[in-house]
């Protein structure tokens, strides 16, 4: 028998579920777009006025909700910590990404990133200590493999594109916060943790403001509207369901979502601005996230 306590249980969860789900597509859909966005949005904006206005739009959004929500701000013996890792998980991260897009596509991007839990786990295994198995260093080759590849059709017969070692440092940089902001989430949850990053690494581009608002007034209507996207939702709101997804799922099964980023963002390009991906870019895509899989696989094993 079913009692009332049960129905409203399951009626719970269910929402809850939906709540999940719901958090999970919109994350990933905004994350992948966040690519082809930014393509539209250096046509009128350089690399770094492009990330300065995009993150002075999210800490501004977040800013309301921490009011709103009353958010205590972080312990000021963690300030020079968290000031490191918003110059590395927002500053490091996104301004070489717009320096790489201004020369390789969205879709050669978003699969040069698809490398960073790769990266990841190298890294950890480095400064952390943690075991890199042989299955992870097979992994490590094929994953970089495909970056190469990626690299080598955005060069065309130039060879090694410039452009991918600017997204690969942007790897890096993304991959280095991730492994050093374990006791920051701990400490504060990934809400707050994310929230502070912004914040600091907003503040580490503010030298790049000089000429900001004449940018602005000269874009095109296209590149300001796609910026202030760019803020609001693959940043601010992004965050928001990202922390909702962690409260349900462990965090391994929440990053295995990630592999759907790259091919997602190819077919978000290919219909926002006509990018078509060349057949060595997706080859090379393959072999990355087939590396990505096979270091996870190793790890868990």
């Amino acid at each position: 028998m079913v009692t009332p306590q049960d129905a409203s249980a399951a009626k719970s969860s269910e929402r809850g579920d939906r709540l999940l789900w719901g958090a999970l597509t919109f994350m990933l859909f905004t994350w992948s777009s966040a690519f082809p966005a930014i393509r539209i949005g250096l046509s009128g904006f350089s690399p770094t006025h492009l990330a300065l206005f995009r993150f002075l739009v999210a800490s501004g959004a977040l800013i309301l909700y921490a009011l709103a929500v009353r958010m205590p701000l972080p312990e000021m013996r963690d300030v020079p910590k968290l000031a490191g890792l918003g110059c590395l998980a927002i500053t490091l991260y996104h301004i070489p990404l717009n320096l790489g897009e201004m020369t390789i596509s969205a879709g050669a991007a978003s699969l040069l990133m698809s490398t960073a839990p790769v990266c990841t786990a190298l890294l950890a295994a480095a400064i952390l200590g943690n075991p890199f198995s042989r299955g992870g260093w097979i992994g490590l080759g094929v994953s970089f493999l495909g970056a190469g590849l990626i690299a080598l059709s955005e060069g065309g017969l130039g060879g090694f594109s410039v452009g991918a070692l600017w997204v690969l440092l942007s790897v890096v940089s993304e991959s280095l916060a991730f492994v050093l902001q374990g006791g920051m989430l701990k400490k504060y949850g990934p809400l707050k943790t994310g929230t502070y990053l912004m914040w600091t690494g907003t503040a580490f581009m503010l030298p790049f403001g000089g000429g900001l608002f004449d940018a602005i007034a000269k874009a095109p209507w296209e590149a300001t509207a796609v910026t202030i996207y760019l803020g609001l939702f693959p940043a601010a709101l992004a965050y928001l369901c990202w922390s909702l997804v962690l409260v349900r799922l462990k965090p391994a099964h929440a990053t295995a979502t990630f592999y759907a980023i790259g091919p997602l963002a190819l077919l978000i390009s290919w219909l926002w601005i006509g990018e078509r991906p060349l057949p060595l870019a997706i080859g090379g895509g393959a072999l990355a996230l087939l590396g990505v899989w096979i270091v996870e696989r190793s790890r868990r094993t």
